[in-house]
This record gives structure tokens, C-alpha cells and sequence, in this order.
């Protein structure tokens, strides 16, 4: 791999507001300009992404992670950070990390774009299924369907309304916590070695004895 990772990100003063917001269309549009400067010095890139200045994982959340997630797959950003964050990325949604995720699938099955050749435009199918009839059954889209279409996660609603009524009309954040429970508990953190949890808690206590600060042990 390369030696070295060009990274940086822009935000943008609201002067309403004076905040440094990181998701503002300007801000994400300097992105664009990190991604060509890292092209033009041949390395790779890396910024901010996929953050929202919302404080709950709600719509407002959703765009400005979609854009700027967006913005910094077009450009060919090769590693985004801000998935789950919030508030200027001064919170974190476990929720919002996984529909952020879902995000990023649907940003790489897009930057992957669409493969042109003599399977996809499939023209012996076309001849053999013939017109007013189905291709669903056929077996050019048995054996290809899966490659082709990018599938979300279970939490994410493709039903009809009829059934996401009898789902208790759930919204996607309400959806993601049953999966982030089980995740959660899957994947339950081991504990640390003692050695290594002492030597924390040593670097920990030294920092509150300087600092007069008083941070949790490790």
C-alpha cells in the first residue's frame, strides 16, 4: 500500500450561527477538491463524511449524510470517517452508525457503476423470453440477481404499507435497535489483558493528576 494518506476536510462558518458546520454543501464541496489533490500527487485520500449537524438521527440526518457521503464517493475519497456521528461530530448514534453503514453499501455499489458487456445486456434472453412474457423466471436472472441489485438490511422497510402498518409502523431507527442489540451482544467486547488495563489505568491517572481532570479507568 502507499506510504502515505492525504486527509483533510473543510467546514464552513454559518454566520447565523457562528458554527463550523462540516456538512454544508460548500464545506462538502471542498472535499471534491482534497480528492483531486490527492489524485494529482497519486495517494490516497481520506475526510469526513456521512456527518450530520443534526442531534438525533432523524431526516435532517439523513440528507446531510447522504450528501456528503455522496459527494465523497463521486469525488473517489478512499476512506471516509463520521459514520454514526452527530451534532458537529460531537455525538455518536450506535442506530444512526448502522443505517450510516447502509449508507456506504449504497455509495460502493454506485461507485462500482453499471458493467456493460455480453452478459449484462444478455441479448439471448431477450430473444428467447420474447415479448409479453417474464424474464423473472428465466435463468440468465436466477444466476445474475444477486450480483446485480444491492440489498439493504433487514431494518431497512421495502414492504408494502400494509405490512409496515402491521410492523407497528416502524421508523428506521426504531427498525435498527432489535439488530444493534443482537450486534451488541454477538459481539460483546472481550475484556482487556490485566497488564494492558493497568498501564491504561496508570496513563489515565497520571493525566488526571496533571490535569486536575477526572477521567474513568480503563
Amino acid at each position: 500500500g502507499a506510504p502515505a494518506v492525504f486527509g483533510g476536510y473543510s467546514t464552513s462558518m454559518d454566520m447565523k450561527t457562528m458554527t463550523a458546520s462540516v456538512a454544508a454543501m460548500e464545506a462538502v464541496m471542498a472535499v471534491a477538491a482534497h480528492a483531486a489533490m490527492a489524485k494529482f500527487y497519486g495517494v490516497p485520500s481520506q475526510t469526513f463524511a456521512e456527518c450530520s449537524e443534526a442531534k438525533t438521527p432523524d431526516f435532517q440526518s439523513g440528507w446531510e449524510t447522504a450528501m456528503t457521503g455522496l459527494v465523497a464517493a463521486a469525488s473517489g475519497i478512499n476512506l471516509i470517517y463520521g459514520c454514526g456521528s452527530l451534532d458537529y461530530l460531537m455525538e455518536f448514534s450506535y442506530e444512526k452508525f448502522l443505517i450510516d453503514a447502509e449508507i456506504a453499501k449504497y455509495l460502493y455499489f454506485l461507485h462500482r457503476g453499471v458493467a456493460v458487456d455480453e452478459n449484462t445486456l444478455a441479448f439471448d434472453t431477450v430473444k428467447e423470453v420474447g415479448p409479453n412474457n417474464s424474464f423473472m423466471m428465466s435463468m440468465h436472472t436466477m444466476m445474475n440477481f444477486r450480483d446485480a441489485q444491492c440489498y439493504p438490511a433487514k431494518f431497512i422497510d421495502r414492504n408494502k404499507r400494509g405490512a409496515w402498518e402491521s410492523n407497528n409502523r416502524l421508523n428506521v431507527v426504531d427498525a435498527a435497535k432489535p439488530f444493534l442489540t443482537e450486534m451488541l451482544e454477538k459481539d460483546a467486547l472481550q475484556p482487556a489483558d490485566k497488564k494492558i488495563s493497568s498501564a491504561l489505568d496508570n496513563v489515565i491517572k497520571e493525566l488526571n493528576d496533571k490535569n486536575g481532570t477526572d477521567l474513568p479507568l480503563a
